[in-house]
């Protein structure tokens, strides 16, 4: 039998996401479908738009793929795409270029029963296929197409063969004529190990430097490998960079100045994991400088180019914080001599990958990737636009919140910085920022009216302007707006916050526990007391509890300071013998100290109602009590709720100290009673409870959390969760869930998160 306490649900609220579109001066977009999708690279337009080209599976073949290709304009708002069908090919476009006939070649990987050919595909103008080969040799993976000086086609890649020691690489390039129809050469490069090909550029001579890494020669493990070959397959040199860890290239570029840019990723001089280097070397090989970028975690870098206007260089690919976190894409820009101007990071809690990046023409960037973060299931292709400063929204609202002394808003009695406090920029599109630990907020927006509201974090507290409306006008406007707080009410006022990833049965899980003080004064000193679910067995928390009985654990977490916070952790288990799977568990948190310190609304009654239930054999029996010291002034409603249907309804009016008893059929359904507080109680609750299964072993579930819970002070938090089995542990939930098919929920219920 569980107690849970929750309230009704009424007005229907979409809970999902289908794509991201932030517009502004730049902005990111998704494509793709509910299946697995990508970009790997992208190309200006005349229009001033652009191309870029991946791959879409084809829904009912898991293992079949089209060759995509989507045209944006400038806004990223979709022209056209189009898609290159073989019944007995899967094709993955890696890489587009210009064509000088206004079209466009691509290259890159086509696979028929998991045997990879490379392949180059001329497009006219407006994305129609004009040809497609395929290399000659199987085992083949394509990765750069380029039209040459003399107008044939180059197609850069690896040949793959088994080995005695495991597989075997070497690098390959394939040129056919003009037309498409004939193939010139091919030719491969290497040695006995493994040798493989990223990508290939054609130098100012008229050359070509294929560039990627190797096993068979350097000093050791794997290196950056050059080779340089003629527009007939010849080799000019070869050249390997590298000492005895890992050194892998896998963008090549040409400069400005006639040298040549290499990029990737590092062991030999990274700080304590894998980053990105870039390397500038002349036409002979020969290294002019070279640069690491030493960040947290892993990082490598898939393209490089030359950065445009205010020169330097344009990185993009991912970062990964550690081995069991997920990648975000990252734009990095290069001063002329190689030094990190900036780094910026795009992306959401999954997994998202830099491809392919491009200068604009008229200002900023442009990349192309892969989002699992802002998909529609699966992964997605994924589409960034940024200014000069690697900003999708190039204008800036930047600020400072902080409290005053002595009760005033004088400028000259400033006090402490605050941070954790949000801040709303309400407009054309309404944006959030959050202060830091010095209390500094910025909102990049698009130009434009916005009011600016600093959104006051308890009752206690007094603004000396609660909002201040600001125009920003052109591309790079910057408005600073400060805000002062000062106290009104001289009180702590306690947040608490409980909850968990899941509840998985059989196994340990872990509870975490949020709180802050967001009053005038400190909690001295604070208690937070956990009331876990029955069926949970609580094993072990990060800090002592000071005493338990049952259920209920008291945690003392000390002075906290106005705007102080801290957390704690709690293991708990799910029983497996005693629960079942589907079935509810609700925790919940109170902290101390609990009061409100504000003048009691004259028109309340002093009565306060709480409800409990009591599963007794063949029923259920509820209990309204009032535990306020006046009587009711006049009748409240309650209301009872059988699933989803209302079983019954009616009124209550008590003196204080009595209670009245509701007693209804134990039948396996899940009972849920509401009822009405007095007008004028402190705080925003509304009591409920709910059972869920009582009267016998198969019972209904799936029914709590469809409701929002009684936990709508600050000082209290429920978690109510069903258990599950195996999981998904990349998805996104809102609680409540909602009733019925279109998930009914009451008008201003707050709808929480859970974003794993």
């Amino acid at each position: 039998m569980q107690q849970i306490r929750t309230k009704v649900l009424l007005l229907a609220v979409p809970l999902f996401l289908s794509s991201l579109s932030i517009m502004a001066q730049g902005w990111e977009k998704s494509f793709g479908s509910v299946l697995n999708d990508g970009l790997y690279d992208v190309v200006n337009t005349p229009d001033g738009g652009f191309l870029s080209v991946g791959h879409k599976q084809i829904s009912g073949s898991p293992l079949h793929y089209n060759l995509f290709l989507v045209k944006t304009d400038a806004g990223g708002f979709i022209d056209w795409s189009k898609e290159v069908t073989d019944t007995s090919y899967s094709y993955f476009g890696k890489s587009i270029q210009s064509t000088d006939d206004g079209g466009y070649i691509i290259g890159g990987t086509a696979v028929t029963e998991n045997i990879p050919r490379g392949f180059m595909a001329k497009t006219d103008g407006l994305g129609n296929c004009e040809w497609v080969i395929n290399t000659p040799e199987d085992s083949i993976y394509g990765v750069r197409a380029l039209e040459l000086s003399d107008g044939t086609f180059m197609l850069a890649g690896s040949s793959f063969k088994p080995g005695v020691n495991g597989s075997d690489r070497d690098f390959y390039q394939m040129r056919v004529s003009a037309n498409g129809t004939n193939v010139l050469q091919t030719n491969t490069y290497g040695g006995s190990q493994y040798d493989d090909c990223r990508d290939m550029v054609e130098t100012p001579q008229g050359d070509l430097v294929m560039a990627g890494f190797t096993n068979s020669f350097g000093a050791g493990h794997y290196d950056v490998y050059l080779i340089k070959i003629n527009i007939a397959g010849d080799t000019l040199w070869t050249q390997t960079y590298g000492m005895s860890d890992a050194e892998l290239a896998y963008a090549i570029a040409a400069t400005n100045d006639g040298n040549l840019v290499v990029t990737g990723q590092t062991e030999t001089f990274a700080q304590g994991s894998e980053d990105v280097f870039l390397k500038k070397i002349n036409q002979q090989g020969g290294v002019i400088w070279e640069k690491t970028y030493p960040k947290d975690g892993l990082d490598l870098a898939y393209d490089v180019q030359p950065a445009g206007r205010g020169g330097g260089f344009i990185m993009t690919g991912y970062s990964q914080k550690s081995q069991q976190s997920d990648r975000q894409v990252f734009l990095l820009k290069t001063y002329a001599n190689g030094d990190e101007h900036w780094i910026r990071h795009f992306g959401g809690v999954n997994h998202d990958v830099g491809f392919g990046v491009k200068p604009v023409p008229t200002f900023g960037f442009v990349v192309a990737g892969f989002t699992n973060s802002y998909s529609q299931g699966g992964s997605d292709g994924y589409l960034i636009r940024t200014d000069v400063s690697g900003i999708t929204h190039s204008c800036l609202i930047m600020g400072n919140v902080h409290t005053n002394e002595n009760n005033t808003c004088n400028p000259l009695e400033f006090g402490e910085n605050v941070g954790n406090i949000l801040i709303e920029v309400a407009g054309a599109t309404t944006y959030f920022g959050t202060t830091d630990e010095d209390g500094n907020y910025s909102v990049p927006v698009k130009e434009g009216n916005y009011n600016v509201r600093l959104i006051n974090p308890s009752p206690y507290w007094a603004l000396c302007e609660d909002s201040i409306s600001v125009f920003l006008s052109g591309s790079f406007d910057t408005v600073e707006v400060d805000f002062s707080m000062n106290p009104d009410t001289l009180c702590s006022y306690m947040r608490v916050d409980l909850t968990t990833l899941n509840l998985r049965r059989c196994f340990q899980n872990t509870y975490t526990v949020n709180y802050c003080n967001l009053g005038t004064l400190p909690a001295q000193p604070a208690e937070v007391e956990v009331t876990f679910d029955p069926y949970l067995v609580v094993d072990s928390a990060s800090i002592p509890w000071v005493s338990h009985v049952g259920q209920t654990y008291l945690f003392e977490v000390g002075y906290i300071d106005p705007f102080e916070c801290g957390s704690f952790r709690v293991f708990v288990t799910v029983d497996c013998d005693s629960t079942v799977l589907g079935q509810t568990h609700c925790s919940e948190a109170r902290i101390f100290p609990d009061e409100f310190c504000f003048d009691p609304d004259p028109n309340w009654d002093q009565a306060s109602v709480e409800l409990n239930a009591l599963c007794d054999g063949d029923s259920i029996h509820f209990f309204i009590q009032n535990v306020g010291v006046g009587n009711m002034a006049g009748p409240l409603e309650y209301i009872v709720i059988e699933d989803h249907i209302v079983g019954l309804q009616g009124d209550f009016q008590l003196n204080s100290g009595y209670d009245t008893t509701i007693v209804l059929p134990a039948n396996g359904a899940t009972w849920r009673l509401e009822a009405e507080q007095s007008n004028g109680h402190p705080g925003i609750s509304k009591p409920s409870i709910a059972v869920e299964g009582c009267g016998g072993a198969n019972f209904n579930t799936g029914f709590v959390i469809q409701y929002p819970l009684n936990d709508a002070d600050p000082f209290i938090d429920t978690d109510c969760r069903e258990n599950i089995g195996s999981y998904d542990p990349n998805d996104k939930n809102g609680y409540p869930k909602g009733y019925g098919e279109y998930h009914f929920i009451e008008k201003n219920t707050d709808i929480e998160y859970l974003i794993r």
